[in-house]
């Protein structure tokens, strides 16, 4: 770091022809030198040589911005061989900030000169991508100084449009950063949601006004100039509650589902506590509304659709869907038939296990299914066909706590078998040793089961087909 904030005297002692005007030769050899950094196969060498390219005094780059941002941009993108390095990424999204700032905003094209028209969108391009990244490796979410470096860079890109060429901000580029920030300020990092909120206050109250801010007086609304002087970004007490309203707004839903999902779904007590709690509220108000549950319901399942098998988001969604449907989030749908939601979560649900061996995951969607159960129609004998086959499982485990979720579910709701069935299903299902007895033992004790239930009884896959179930 030493050595990057001495680069700015170095080239004006060293690189120019004349005052503000680099020796062309020099500048080549120099730029082109760190560019060549950019793709060393040592993180620490792209980390300084970003950096120093970020540096650089503005006649440095004079009719170098071309090259000098399309190699800091491609040093932001994930490879699988560096897909670790996101210290590398980070200072390379820096670097572009600083650069920005350094050569300025221009009304004309000239992308060698100057931050313009022509190179915008590509830059906002590689800051909106960034927020994407969630890197993880033994120190965590290392994606974490990735998106937070790239907020940093939206909002001071964005400060600086604003007070020369605000004309120049796209309402589609507005509004995929306002979603960004949003997502962001929702998830369970303490230091991401607290530095998010405070880049989404300050855009949202930007002197000028930034334009193209969807739903801008609601949002001034729910974060009051009061609220926000006294917020406390990082904690989820004070947050999650505004950011749950913004659910109601179709151009916010999405995102604000998204971060509420790992949060809801995380391990975090204290998290879990106050997210869950300001998600709960909301959808209770909307008991009687069932256009906009349904609204919710169906962007819900989209994100469920769009993370399916992305464990980071597909296993706390299973761990919130259960929490939902314990809590009754979704009971105004019961009396509605094979609703189409509930027929979607159950495919989702059984698309994310099959082939599946984290128990962990498996249990969840367990818990899922049961919450299912609640629900007549076909959905309610799709889930239990599952739970029989979660009965004769590999993993003892999953056998016997599917055993006991399956009696839970018996004893509190009195519909989901014929009632002359129930006493000898709680029987067979609390009698039998579902985690020590062998599947040969358990398997017709499991037909019995499907029997009494009205649901057909499993057929055995072929060997190569079974990966993750034992019927």
């Amino acid at each position: 770091l030493a050595a990057v904030s001495a680069i700015p005297a170095l080239c004006s002692e060293y690189y120019q022809s004349t005052p503000g005007v680099a020796d062309h030769r020099r500048q080549e050899v120099l730029i082109e030198k760190y560019l060549h950094h950019l793709r060393s196969s040592q993180e620490v060498s792209r980390q300084g040589h970003s950096l120093a390219l970020g540096a650089l005094p503005q006649f440095m780059l004079r009719g170098k911005l071309g090259p000098v941002l399309a190699g800091l941009i491609h040093a932001t993108e994930i490879t699988d061989k560096e897909q670790t390095w996101a210290e590398a990424r980070r200072d390379a999204l820096k670097a572009i900030t600083c650069i920005c700032k350094t050569i300025g905003i221009s009304g004309g094209s000239d992308v060698t000169q100057s931050f313009c028209t022509g190179n915008m969108g590509e830059v906002y391009e590689a800051f909106l991508c960034a927020m994407k990244d969630y890197t993880l490796d033994s120190r965590g979410d290392v994606g974490a100084w990735v998106r937070e470096a790239s907020m940093t860079g939206l909002h001071d890109i964005t400060s600086l449009v604003m007070k020369s060429s605000p004309e120049l901000i796209q309402p589609a580029v507005c509004s995929h950063v306002m979603q960004c920030l949003v997502q962001q300020c929702c998830e369970k990092i303490d230091r991401t949601r607290a530095h998010a909120g405070n880049i989404f206050s300050s855009i949202l109250y930007h002197d000028p006004a930034v334009p193209h801010i969807p739903h801008r007086e609601d949002l001034l609304k729910v974060f009051s100039k009061e609220e926000v002087s006294s917020i406390n970004w990082a904690a989820p007490g004070d947050t999650f509650p505004l950011f749950t309203q913004l659910l109601q707004y179709p151009t916010y839903t999405y995102s604000v589902l998204l971060g509420l999902t790992v949060s809801v779904g995380g391990i975090t007590g204290f998290l879990v506590k106050h997210s869950s709690s300001a998600l709960y509220n909301y959808l209770r108000n909307l008991a009687r509304d069932i256009p906009e549950l349904t609204r919710l319901t169906s962007t819900l399942t989209k994100v469920f659709r769009d993370y399916q098998k992305v464990d980071r988001v597909s296993l706390p969604m299973l761990k919130m869907l259960d929490q939902l449907l314990s809590k009754g989030c979704f009971d105004p749908l019961i009396t509605l038939e094979s609703h189409p939601f509930t027929l979607e979560l159950f495919q989702l649900v059984k698309t994310e296990v099959t082939h599946c061996g984290d128990p962990q995951k498996l249990l969840a969607s367990a818990d899922v299914y049961c919450g299912l159960l609640q629900f007549p129609g076909s959905v309610r004998a799709k889930c239990l066909s599952n739970l029989c086959i979660f009965l004769c499982h590999r993993f003892p485990r999953i056998r016997k706590t599917t055993a006991n979720k399956l009696y839970e579910v018996l004893v509190t709701y009195d519909d989901i078998a014929p009632a002359e069935n129930v006493d000898e299903l709680v029987a067979l299902l609390s009698e039998t040793v579902w985690d020590e007895e062998s599947l040969e033992t358990i398997r017709p004790i499991r037909n019995s089961i499907c029997t009494l239930l009205n649901v057909p009884v499993p057929v055995p896959l072929k060997k190569k087909e079974a990966a993750a179930v034992d019927m």
